[in-house]
């Protein structure tokens, strides 16, 4: 069997240093996986972080994908390059990533073999909620989030749109990611997790800023776990007539709770909590994934924190 490359835009953020780690560890081998072209502007970031100097396997290319539109060739390619909401100043970013993934698609549209995945965000789904999970059917929305996700959210549905209506559906997929724990994980703005992380790395106190951490409820999926789900997404069929897809775990736990699993590991004292009455819960429903794609069981939450933080 005929070797392939995997192509990631936007290798220097959390999902892109995931996947570089996970094939640096060999675990891509079982996809039949022998080559990355990892693209982005901070290369040199990379190069700091990896010990990845003479690996004829690993191709770095510094391209800026808000001018260029000609891009490397391969077998599969991950988009992760359009920003999170985390550290964001200038709201406009959004749109001027939305107008590059348009130049990114109409690109890579024009080839006939390759499979083309598209990182979107658990976010089209809407702000808070008193809904246990999100499924791929449900009606994309932008209500109950403040400027700056609102934002964020519509320039994800515009992309997820232009990405459907562009490219052949049997060569797509729109991975709708929720929330995740990896050693790579941002550690800084209003991500829960990044932040105990570094107030672990930092032996601080373990801050919990939510506005009610026993309500707010999330769900984490380990980096690997994450990476196997979209490389299975990007090498298997798609056995479903849509290619969108919910990409997280399914195993909710409260923001207070997870805290406290970062004290008995760590050792650390919990912050004072507020309790104002909201329900914010964001989990996916991911039966249409398990369905389609066959896939082990998750790791753990309390393991995923020890092999995070370690």
């Amino acid at each position: 069997m005929k070797l392939k490359t995997l192509v990631i835009l936007g290798g220097s953020g959390f999902v892109g240093k995931s996947i570089l780690s996970y094939f640096l560890s060999k675990k891509m081998n079982k996809f039949k996986i022998n080559k990355i072209i990892l693209v982005s502007r901070n290369i040199e970031k990379i190069k700091k972080e990896f010990n990845i100097i003479g690996n004829k396997n690993i191709i770095l290319k510094k391209i800026n994908l808000l001018n260029k539109v000609t891009l490397p060739k391969g077998d599969y390619i991950i988009h992760a390059a359009e920003p999170t909401i985390y550290g964001v100043k200038d709201k406009l970013i959004f749109s001027k990533y939305y107008e590059a993934t348009k130049k990114i698609v109409n690109f890579y549209s024009k080839f006939r073999n390759i499979k083309f995945i598209y990182l979107s965000s658990g976010a089209v789904y809407g702000g808070l909620t008193k809904k246990k999970k999100f499924q791929e059917n449900s009606i994309l929305t932008t209500k109950n989030m403040d400027s700056l996700k609102k934002i964020y959210a519509q320039n994800k549905i515009n992309s997820e749109k232009y990405c459907l209506n562009n490219f052949n559906k049997k060569k797509l997929i729109i991975a709708r990611l929720f929330t995740f724990i990896g050693k790579y994980i941002p550690k800084h703005g209003n991500y829960a997790v990044g932040n105990f992380m570094s107030n672990v790395n930092n032996l601080k106190t373990l801050k919990l800023t939510s506005p009610n951490p026993k309500k707010t409820i999330r769900s984490y999926l380990y980096a690997d776990d994450l990476v196997n789900c979209l490389l299975k997404l990007a090498v298997e069929k798609n056995k479903s007539i849509s290619p969108v897809y919910n990409v997280g775990s399914d195993k909710p736990i409260s923001i207070y709770k997870a805290a406290c699993e970062f004290s008995k590991i760590s050792g650390l004292p919990l912050s004072s909590i507020n309790n104002k009455n909201i329900n914010d819960i964001y989990l996916p429903n991911i039966d249409k994934l398990r369905k389609n794609y066959k896939l082990g069981n998750f790791l753990g939450f309390r393991s995923a924190i020890v092999r995070s933080i370690k």
